[in-house]
């Protein structure tokens, strides 16, 4: 459950619904290593270009409360349910985003994750580790029996 969830989990799954979903947010990454980048080049591999990686960010509530929801590049790759070259689009049309995001309001989805605690705002959080967004209703409810 949600409000069970304490700052030392790592590995738990929630089955939750997905209330409220951010637009991506774009940073600059290494086209090599893929680590992010700040000065405008990657130390170790400055003859490379940039590419962007993305997060998207939402709140999961599955009745007993809710947590944001961080879902990086490859779990945001999954959450829209589209490609890399698809959501890199999206960085240039913000209005774009807005039909995505309605289709994914109300979306019950299981995502497997750790949690984090957010100094800054003094929040759990659950960093999403992988979603899956038609998750089995006979397979979760056997195993909540």
């Amino acid at each position: 459950k949600v409000a069970d969830l304490s700052k030392f989990d790592n590995g738990v799954e929630v089955l939750a619904t997905l209330v409220e979903v951010g637009e991506p947010r774009f940073y600059e990454v290494c086209s090599e290593c893929k680590r992010r980048v700040k000065e405008g080049t990657c130390p170790d591999h400055k003859e490379k270009p940039l590419a962007y990686a993305y997060v998207i960010t939402g709140f999961l509530d599955d009745g007993t409360d809710n947590i944001r929801a961080v879902f990086f590049t490859d779990q945001a790759t999954s959450l829209l349910n589209k490609e890399d070259k698809d959501i890199q689009l999206l960085r240039e049309d913000k209005e774009a985003f807005i039909p995505i995001k309605n289709e994914l309001l109300g979306t019950l989805l299981k995502a497997t994750g750790r949690v984090n605690h957010n100094a800054m705002f003094d929040r759990n959080e659950f960093i999403v580790q992988e979603v899956d967004l038609q998750p089995n209703a006979k397979d979760e409810l056997a195993r909540l029996q």
